[in-house]
């Protein structure tokens, strides 16, 4: 694996939500620091290229199928439910990743994953094709 370089995440950005009506949830509710994360980083093996996002505590991971998917894995924690990374070999599916998680954006965190994501979208195209180039 190549690179595994965290890019700092400053939580403070991203602990209060400006779309609550996207949420479809009542005002006031609370976001967890535990739910911000604080680094994300993309790595590629020469198959796939992978983006994790760090948070305060570590946590099992739980997948979707490839059958809800089938471009890319999400990962999810296995308690928490906050999105912790996720996998695809084409870097085309990258747009449909952002557009799966934009539309399936119903909890706090994955609204805050999806925030993080979509800031950090141009620095982590331009990690995946540097990645890929020194994977040749």
């Amino acid at each position: 694996m190549i690179d595994e370089k965290w890019i700092q995440v400053e939580p403070k950005n991203y602990d209060e939500p400006h779309e609550v009506e996207a949420l479809e949830m009542e005002p006031g509710f609370f976001i967890s620091p535990y739910d911000v994360p604080d680094g994300i980083r993309v790595t590629y093996d020469g198959e796939l290229f992978r983006i994790f996002l760090r948070y305060l505590t570590d946590e099992e991971e739980s997948r979707t199928s490839k059958s809800d998917y089938p471009d890319f894995d999400l990962c999810f924690g296995k308690y928490s439910d906050r999105m912790i990374g996720m996998e695809t070999n084409s870097l085309p599916a990258w747009d449909d990743i952002m557009e799966t998680l934009s539309a399936a954006r119903k909890r706090v965190n994955h609204y805050v994953a999806w925030t993080v994501l979509r800031d950090f979208w141009p620095v982590l195209l331009d990690e995946t094709r540097k990645l890929r180039e020194a994977n040749r």
